[in-house]
């Protein structure tokens, strides 16, 4: 049975301008999404006490800004040496991190370890410092859909399923940006599958 992998990337780069401007002037943010391109990078942030202030400090240095709620905003701007790469790969990028100006972490999902290994060298011949942090086969068949790999993945990082919850539901529904109800059923049915599988792996 064909399994994927999740695999997480450090690349260095000097020259993404959300990463430029949000680490040095802005407190308290999480960048929640990636969409890398070749010429134009998509940026989905959450920032905390988001004011007009704020909001027009941001506009100033990235004009293409929406906000998306009342604590979101969607950046649009040049795509950096890593996006630019990252667009062209097979992968999806799963959860991203901004470590500094200089530096940003990709955890994506490939098709395998090798894939993982090919995309860092494919990094490294563009110029960039990349290096492979992790790297390992999900322990969940490709039966599931990208996005609720997406989901277990965020819901197991922010604690949904410890004995003692650092979350909830509705917290995570809110920071993803879908009702609650939406993530109880994309959850419910992962699990689902997961649970079949590993009843179908001791029958």
């Amino acid at each position: 049975m064909a399994f994927a992998t999740v695999a997480t990337i450090k690349v260095d780069r000097g020259d993404c301008e959300v990463a430029n401007f949000f680490v040095p002037n802005i407190a308290e943010f999480f960048l929640e999404r990636v969409s890398p391109g070749e010429v134009q990078s998509n940026h989905l942030l959450s920032i905390r006490h988001l004011d007009k202030t704020k909001l027009r400090s941001i506009r100033e240095a990235i004009p293409l800004t929406t906000r998306v709620g009342s604590d979101k905003i969607w950046c649009r701007s040049r795509a950096c040496s890593a996006c630019r790469l990252m667009a062209s790969m097979d992968s999806l990028i799963i959860r991203s991190q901004f470590h500094s100006t200089d530096a940003i972490e990709y955890t994506i999902l490939c098709s395998s370890i090798g894939a993982a290994k090919s995309i860092v060298e494919v990094l490294r011949t563009g110029g960039l410092r990349a290096i492979l942090l992790s790297a390992g086969e999900v322990s969940y068949p490709l039966s599931l859909t990208a996005r609720e790999i997406e989901i277990l993945l965020i819901a197991h990082e922010r604690g949904l399923f410890d004995d003692k919850r650092r979350t909830t539901v509705r917290e995570l529904a809110k920071e993803l940006s879908i009702s609650a109800t939406t993530l109880s059923n994309i959850i419910r049915r992962s699990v689902r599958k997961i649970v079949e599988l590993q009843l179908e792996s001791v029958r």
